[in-house]
């Protein structure tokens, strides 16, 4: 009697231990599963969480989440593609003929980009976002332009920069009457207001000239000879598009006319038709 008793007590423990035991090899399944995660072998890792799923059915819901990361990361999303447009604050920057200071435009552009110039007095600088752009003096009367390439790569924009040229002026400075004596001069310089190219349109024949610079032109007088008489002439000059042109009177007197002096009564007397103003005579340089 009493071994059929403790028979049946030692089937109702073994009765109860089973599903501790089931219980404990589905964990240890599990346990798998994250170790072949942590070893990035996630196909096996998917394996194991699916048998400790059918092993036991409370650790669905932790093997599933599992197997979702886990296929997550065997394809993961693809990274978004970045835009290749560059999209620029201004396309065409001018510039005055003496205007130095940089200006700045801005350049939007998921993207690495660069910026270069075409014309070696337009310089181009990247800065954080923007390119700052600057010109040197432009010397001449003719506008000119560069182009600023901006480029990513994948896509290229451009920025026109146009300078204005220098304002065409030729001019003698001032309008004179050159008044010299019988000996003439060896060496003269005209002051000259010029940004233009010029040729020397006309002289008399007993003018010699020397040099002709942006700023004067040199010349020299012959001195007159005992049988020649008072003479004048035109120097004239011209730009070499014909647009400008300008001239001073040269006069030649064996004897200087004396200048007017003020009367008795303090008048202001009037300059002589004949000269407004006499350059002194400079020496062999």
């Amino acid at each position: 009697m009493m071994k059929r008793k403790y028979g049946w007590f030692v089937l109702l423990v073994m009765m109860l231990s089973m599903p501790l035991v089931a219980y404990s090899q589905c964990t240890d399944i599990f346990k798998q599963g994250v170790a072949m995660m942590e070893a990035k072998k996630y196909k096996s890792a998917i394996s194991y969480f699916q048998k400790a799923k059918k092993c036991d059915k409370n650790l669905a819901k932790q093997c599933d989440e599992k197997i979702y990361e886990c296929r997550r990361l065997i394809n993961p999303a693809p990274k978004p593609v970045k835009s290749s447009v560059i999209t620029l604050e201004k396309e065409t920057l001018e510039f005055g003929s003496e205007e130095t200071s940089a200006k700045t435009v801005k350049v939007t552009s998921e993207l690495e980009w660069t910026c270069t110039t075409d014309a070696n007095w337009c310089t181009v600088t990247k800065m954080d976002g923007k390119v700052a752009i600057a010109c040197e003096v432009n010397q001449t009367t003719d506008e000119r332009k560069a182009a600023i390439r901006v480029d990513n790569g994948k896509e290229t924009q451009s920025i026109t920069v146009v300078q204005k040229g220098m304002d065409a002026v030729l001019k003698f400075a001032p309008n004179q009457v050159l008044e010299f004596g019988k000996e003439g001069v060896e060496y003269l310089e005209i002051p000259l207001e010029c940004t233009m190219s010029y040729r020397v349109d006309s002289k008399p024949e007993w003018v010699t000239v020397f040099r002709e610079d942006t700023d004067m032109i040199a010349i020299k007088i012959a001195p007159l000879k005992r049988t020649d008489k008072d003479r004048e002439g035109i120097f004239s000059i011209v730009s070499m598009d014909g647009s400008k042109k300008d001239y001073v009177v040269i006069k030649q007197f064996k004897k200087m006319p004396k200048p007017v002096a003020d009367d008795a009564e303090g008048e202001e007397q009037t300059e002589p038709k004949r000269g407004r103003k006499t350059l002194k005579n400079r020496k062999n340089k």
